[in-house]
């Protein structure tokens, strides 16, 4: 621009026209993220929420099945405590699917329905087969025992509650008798063991309900096979 130009630039007030540097910049600050960004970030959130939704699945599997081993022990103390109050005889049969409990009417002879538990009750169904009562054996486990055992793993039996394998009946002084496939074993010195079976976990785990020999019932959760 030579000085007649600029001269009459200033007389008529015009300015000369500059860049802006920075105008480039901003629009390039402000852009935002680009679809690859935006696909890294949902890929993290969705494998986050994946392996926090199968560690909430199985803390409710885990729950569900110390539920239904607790609610074995209670039912069957309430079993006692009930043949005690109504001066009768209290039968539990038990299946690998769960159990029932019946009171004799000493008025009429007949057998009353108490209760029904089916392991399909607890964590919404999520106990299938790899769950099951596989067992009543004849003996109580010794306190060092009690974190390892060598139960033998064998496959859930099939069946719902139309045979039982095992019969308890408690009578109106609170003791029992036990009934399996080998006959009545009578009023235990013993004791008796429910073995529940979870072949769905890492090791094969056993819930073992303990029936002593004076009726008290313990629950013992999580003992692991010593044999594997």
């Amino acid at each position: 621009m030579n000085g007649s130009e600029h001269q009459l630039r200033r007389e008529s007030g015009l300015r000369p026209c500059r860049r802006r540097a920075s105008r480039g910049l901003g629009l390039r600050a402000s852009r935002g993220f680009t679809l690859i960004e935006l696909m890294i970030v949902v890929s993290i959130i969705t494998i986050s929420a994946t392996i926090t939704f199968a560690s909430i699945n199985a803390d409710k599997y885990k729950l569900a099945v110390e539920d239904f081993s607790e609610d074995l022990g209670a039912e069957l103390m309430r079993a006692r405590d009930t043949a005690i109050n109504q001066q009768s005889t209290v039968t539990v049969d038990f299946f690998p699917a769960g159990m029932s409990m019946v009171l004799l009417d000493q008025r009429t002879g007949a057998n009353v329905p108490l209760r029904y538990l089916r392991k399909s009750e607890y964590g919404g169904g999520r106990l299938g087969t790899e769950v099951c009562i596989l067992g009543f054996e004849p003996l109580l486990w010794a306190p060092s025992e009690q974190q390892t055992t060598s139960i033998p793993q064998i496959p859930c039996p099939n069946g719902g509650l139309e045979t039982p394998f095992a019969t308890v009946r408690f009578g109106p002084d609170g003791t029992y008798e036990v009934q399996t496939a080998g006959g009545v074993d009578g009023y235990t010195r013993n004791g008796w063991t429910l073995v529940v079976q979870d072949g769905r976990a890492s090791a094969v785990e056993y819930q073992l309900i303990e029936l002593f020999p004076t009726g008290m019932i313990r629950v013992i959760p999580h003992v692991k096979n010593g044999s594997e």
